[in-house]
């Protein structure tokens, strides 16, 4: 079977999957490339919400769905089979690469984590996580730009994907290998050499220099900071906390925190009381909040 050739890499988006995946990528064994993005349509298609299509994507779920039941076919079956067809693209990248190893790094994969395992159940799954500030901090550095109105587009990467994850921690157990952005920066050789005994990768230190290696400009996630260093920084872990001069930056910060709640951080493996102290070390003065606005009213333009 093909899926013991395969990792998964699952994170929210600017949660550091691309320098995980470069790193990865420096192993001789490892093929990646990109995003793939290769399994979403496919092990979406018995949902009937969170997707839009010129036909009725609803109507579609539910039409499969009765085709599947009158074939006597249930959703373990179907997403197996899935699995076998989508294997064979695996196998032919891996085939042409001549490596051991296919990883797909996609983030937005925390959407699928429960069909991905039923189609991939020898498959190997990273989950990869990050302070949630931090990559609220980062999404709108990266892509919002200032146009805060901008932060309802990325509504399911900042709400959904929390929980998302820890459904998927949970389904996976033991087999879950969790790795944090933050510990990386700190320790990347310990961190890199855990996570390759528990992939069977042979570790080596080149590794962590992720700048030597292949120097390919991929067309999804990271192009720009991953680029500008050639191997982890742990200043990165910070960073973040600069942005909260800007007032409305401070505010989606501040309100993220509570949405969030400390028992939805703590099984994330942040402590709710030390951000929210970092949070409020940089409150700016309340007359300049007053134009700012609340992340949940910016995240209500999305249903």
């Amino acid at each position: 079977m093909i899926d013991d050739r395969l990792l998964f890499l699952v994170s929210q988006p600017r949660a550091g999957s691309t320098m995980t995946q470069k790193i990865l990528g420096c192993n001789p064994d490892v093929y990646t490339l990109s995003e793939p993005w290769v399994m979403l349509h496919p092990l979406y298609a018995l949902k009937t919400t969170g997707h839009a299509a010129e036909y009725n994507a609803a109507i579609a779920g539910n039409a499969v769905r009765d085709f599947l039941a009158s074939c006597e076919i249930d959703d373990s079956v179907y997403y197996g089979m899935l699995g076998q067809a989508y294997g064979k693209l695996y196998e032919s990248a891996l085939n042409r690469a001549g490596k051991r190893f296919f990883l797909d790094k996609t983030p937005r994969y925390y959407l699928i984590i429960q069909e991905l395992v039923k189609a991939f159940p020898n498959a190997k799954y990273v989950i990869l996580l990050r302070n949630p500030l931090a990559v609220l901090c980062s999404l709108c550095s990266s892509y919002v730009k200032g146009n805060w109105a901008g932060v309802a587009e990325y509504k399911p990467d900042i709400l959904a994907a929390p929980a998302l994850m820890l459904e998927g921690l949970e389904t996976l157990g033991e087999r879950a290998i969790v790795v944090r952005y933050e510990s990386i920066l700190a320790d990347p050789e310990q961190q890199i050499r855990r996570l390759c005994d528990r992939l069977d990768l042979a570790y080596d230190d080149s590794m962590i220099v992720y700048g030597a290696g292949p120097n390919t400009q991929w067309r999804l996630g990271d192009k720009k900071q991953v680029n500008a260093t050639d191997r982890p920084n742990r200043d990165n872990a910070d960073a973040w906390i600069g942005q909260l001069q800007d007032p409305q930056m401070w505010r989606l910060c501040s309100d993220y925190l509570e949405m969030l709640g400390r028992d939805t951080l703590a099984a994330l493996g942040y402590a709710y009381d030390e951000l929210r102290a970092t949070v409020d070390s940089h409150a700016p003065r309340r007359w300049r909040l007053w134009r700012t606005t609340p992340l949940p009213t910016l995240l209500a333009s999305r249903p």
